[in-house]
């Protein structure tokens, strides 16, 4: 038993150094230079110094160093915050820190100040801890706790909302990360709540009773522990949520720089095959397919894109995709189709993403935009569905 346990705090021990590494690389590398990694980045490098705490006592430093449990900063105040705003910054880079947000760091801020002021009394006068120890536990333990499990309880529902909106949104447009891992990115939410609940049965009964649990600290920890090897195993396949939208240079010549007229040549390339093979009209048209044609990468891609036409790839090409319903709405030949089947053979999922994108391009609904330019063949394209 005593192996398995060893086994198993090795596997932690293993898994907190990774997380270490893999939280510098995502803050000192350029490669993944972008706001969300930040934030990802402490949110690992949290994750792993609670999991190397445990391990401290595990193995029994903790007391031998008793000092060290109040270095133990409660990385459980923060874990929630950072990792809320990794995935507020993924999904809206140009997202600005609000007052209220940074208001979100005081609770470990103050269990900060708190814990090294515990430290220098320990260093300089171990009596006043002796004569103050329940309040410290109190202060320490039970309140530090408490705090802890509602500002998890705030934010892990506020999370799957965001993503389960961008889903949502998803289903009808397009996004420069792609649907797989918005789905890994819900899928790394679950396993967090799963983590939150198992932490949250024996935090409760500890509060209320006074008894440790050890067995489901230790299952706690271990799933800590594979959540961060399963963080930096994604890091290196999903380029879209990792690395920042910088320019690369093409497939053809690597290391050729990126001047204006070679980014202006691959503009105008991308709209000449967006344009001959209508690619707009498939449904499942996205960024990555885009790129593949044009033999760029796809963040290359989305840089000039924005850089050329002050969109992004989903606003140029629904503008593309309102432009075909503009042509086919005024052409006689098609006068025999339903507004809705014209818009879905222009490449929208959906009627209401049809409808939606059509008013915010034009500023008017398909039909009003028909009866204006050619009133005398409205009723030809009636679907009963305006």
């Amino acid at each position: 038993m005593n192996f398995e346990i060893n086994l198993f705090i090795l596997f932690m021990l293993v898994g907190s150094v990774q997380g270490l590494f893999l939280a510098s690389i995502l803050m000192l590398n350029k490669r993944f230079k972008k706001k969300s990694n930040v934030h990802l980045a402490i949110f690992i490098l949290a994750f792993s110094l609670s999991n190397l705490h445990y391990i401290g006592h595990a193995m029994g430093i903790m007391k031998a160093y008793t000092w060290l449990n109040y270095l133990s900063f409660p990385w459980t105040f923060l874990i929630p915050v950072e990792f809320y705003l990794f995935i507020k910054y993924l999904l809206r880079p140009s997202h600005k820190l609000s007052v209220a947000e940074k208001w979100l760091y005081l609770p470990f801020g103050i269990q900060l100040v708190f814990h090294l002021v515990l430290f220098f009394l320990d260093f300089y006068n171990s009596t006043v801890l002796e004569t103050y120890k329940d309040l410290i536990f109190l202060l320490d333990i039970r309140l530090e706790t408490i705090l802890s499990l509602l500002l998890n309880l705030i934010f892990v529902p506020s999370i799957y909302r965001m993503i389960q909106a961008y889903e949502k949104d998803l289903k009808a447009n397009y996004s420069e990360i792609s649907k797989s891992s918005v789905q890994w990115i819900r899928r790394l939410v679950l396993v967090l709540i799963g983590i939150w609940i198992i932490w949250a049965v024996p935090a409760i009964y500890q509060i209320i009773t006074g008894i440790i649990t050890p067995l489901l600290d230790f299952f706690l920890w271990v799933m800590m522990s594979i959540c961060i090897y399963w963080i930096g195993y994604e890091a290196y396949l999903r380029f879209d949520i990792f690395q920042p939208k910088q320019a690369f240079p093409s497939k053809e010549n690597k290391e050729a720089p990126d001047t204006s007229d070679k980014i202006e040549h691959h503009f105008n390339r991308m709209r000449a095959i967006i344009e001959d093979e209508k690619l707009y009209s498939n449904p499942e048209f996205d960024l990555s397919m885009l790129a593949e044609k044009c033999e760029v990468s796809a963040n290359y891609l989305s840089q000039i894109i924005n850089k050329n036409s002050g969109q992004n790839f989903y606003n140029l090409i629904n503008q593309y995709r309102v432009e075909e319903v503009q042509t086919i709405l005024l052409d006689p030949d098609f006068s025999h189709y339903s507004i809705l089947s014209i818009g879905l053979k222009a490449g929208f999922k959906s009627k209401s993403s049809f409808y939606k994108v059509f008013k915010e391009k034009t500023g008017l609904t398909p039909s009003q935009y028909l009866k204006k330019n050619r009133p005398l063949a409205t009723a030809s394209h009636e679907d009963g569905v305006q």
